[in-house]
């Protein structure tokens, strides 16, 4: 018996230690690695829990972007118990952006990955009023929901040239003529936040009024 207790404390330090330091390293990067893409002129960051992850608010006013919420939060490595169960249940670390718009969108659209189109269609009070159709990209079946089709084509245009096809780690974005903004909801990969980035900046800037 006392072996099985020092085998187990010797495994939760061991883990504890370096999950702490995988995570960390990730909080670093991709605040390094956002800062780079939109430049901001302010920034804010909230810790929502050690380890767990952060808010960030940047103020841009570029690219036709007046200011840029962000979350990421992570699976707890440090945590032996946790973070099995959070495997099963949350499954991956999350990426949230919502850039707010000087010129808002004429139109709605979003695209929602057919795993998370469950949990995400309660979400969206306008979905009742939005055309719905199905279509896959890179292999992968997105929900497309939308007010105006000739908006929503521009907006699968510019997802094409900006992601090249490879939305394995999207799982919603929506342009929103409400809100005026542009949101997107990843798994947390460093390896597509430039394509994020891109995206949105080329996206908002093409909303910008001929003659403004």
């Amino acid at each position: 018996m006392l072996l099985v207790v020092a085998v187990v404390a010797v495994a939760t330090v061991v883990v504890y230690f370096r999950g702490r330091r995988i995570n960390l390293v990730l909080m670093r990067d991709f605040i390094v690695k956002m800062e780079n893409l939109f430049e901001p002129s302010d920034k804010e960051y909230v810790l929502l829990g050690y380890l767990v992850g952060f808010k960030a608010k940047f103020k841009v006013m570029r690219w036709n972007i007046s200011d840029i919420t962000w979350m990421l939060t992570l699976l707890p490595r440090q945590s032996l118990l946790y973070y099995p169960i959070s495997k099963l249940t949350s499954k991956f670390d999350r990426l949230y952006i919502s850039a707010r718009l000087v010129f808002g969108p004429r139109a709605t659209v979003h695209l929602i990955s057919s795993d998370v189109y469950r949990k995400v269609i309660h979400q969206i009070k306008e979905a009742s009023y939005l055309s719905h159709v199905t279509t896959t990209i890179g292999g992968k079946v997105f929900h497309v929901l939308y007010d105006d089709a000739r908006f929503r084509d521009e907006v699968l245009d510019v997802i094409e040239r900006c992601f090249g096809g490879d939305l394995r780690y999207l799982k919603h974005l929506a342009v929103n003529r409400e809100y005026r903004n542009i949101y997107v909801f990843s798994e947390a990969r460093l390896e597509v936040l430039g394509a994020v980035a891109d995206f949105i900046k080329v996206l908002a800037s093409s909303l910008v009024p001929r003659g403004v």
